[in-house]
């Protein structure tokens, strides 16, 4: 991760502008801190990736935000194939202004953009879609990418991809849980049975609805335990004995979070942590 950053660093120098990718899911959790302080002085845009995950609502809400805040944003699902006029146009927009400017100037150049994120947040599926062929490894884990790369994927527009870079110490327990709830961290640096009680106990009451009519609960109370408890008893997973598989109960309610089988889930929204 180090030796990412100094990389992402001494890029930065050399593009005229950033595309963060964050999960559309966790947005504020997905944001990587020191990047404020790397692209200090670039223009930037915000690509809420994964959006077929997340609500349409709650994608509004946050491109609101952002925009409040003087960067563009777009959501965009970078598995779908038409997302990439989409994406297109929206880069094209939010760099009008310096093509513009180059223009009248009379200089033909390459806008040239960095692509950056955490791990496991769509950046080469991105590299990908735009460049409409498996130009970057992708993969449905973390540190999938390991070196950089220039890819031309329209005309006068150049992109550089990055590896993900996480940074040193999280800002509170949420954040580590929700970044290991969506893939950015890896399963095995957390406790499964940590992560699932995390999710159906600390989670906002929109999710808890959804993990009531998924596994036709009345309430969710106090203790995790036997909540997971009671979903292991629903679906029958049992061990020999009798007594209830809770660890499969536990490994089923993130795998079940994570592919979106609830539903859209969005685990953060401006109001709440902003």
């Amino acid at each position: 991760m180090t030796k990412a950053k100094r990389q992402m660093i001494d890029n930065a120098k050399r593009v005229d502008a950033v595309m963060e990718v964050l999960d559309a899911r966790i947005p504020h959790s997905s944001k990587n801190p020191d990047f404020d302080e790397i692209f200090a002085h670039k223009k930037r845009m915000i690509v809420l990736n994964k959006a077929d995950l997340a609500g349409a609502g709650m994608m509004k809400a946050w491109i609101e935000y952002y925009q409040s805040i003087g960067i563009d944003a777009i959501d965009i699902c970078a598995t779908r194939k038409n997302d990439k006029a989409k994406l297109i146009q929206f880069i094209k927009k939010s760099l009008s202004e310096r093509l513009e400017r180059n223009k009248k100037r009379g200089i033909n150049k390459d806008i040239k953009l960095m692509v950056a994120g955490i791990p496991n947040s769509g950046k080469s599926t991105i590299i990908n879609l735009m460049a409409s062929q498996a130009s970057a490894k992708t993969g449905n884990k973390p540190g999938v990418t390991r070196g950089q790369q220039i890819i031309r994927v329209a005309e006068g527009i150049v992109l550089l991809d990055t590896p993900g870079v996480l940074w040193p110490k999280f800002q509170s327990e949420r954040q580590a849980m929700n970044l290991a709830l969506t893939g950015a961290i890896k399963e095995q640096v957390l406790d499964i049975w940590e992560l699932a009680s995390f999710l159906v106990s600390e989670s906002p009451e929109r999710i808890k609805e959804q993990i009531k009519q998924r596994y036709n609960l009345e309430e969710i109370g106090s203790d995790p335990a036997a909540t997971i408890q009671e979903i292991a008893k629903k679906r029958g997973f049992l061990l020999k004995g009798g007594e209830y598989d809770l660890d499969r109960t536990a490994q089923m309610i993130i795998t079940e979070f994570k592919n979106g089988v609830w539903g859209k889930a969005v685990l953060e929204n401006p109001e709440e942590i902003l």
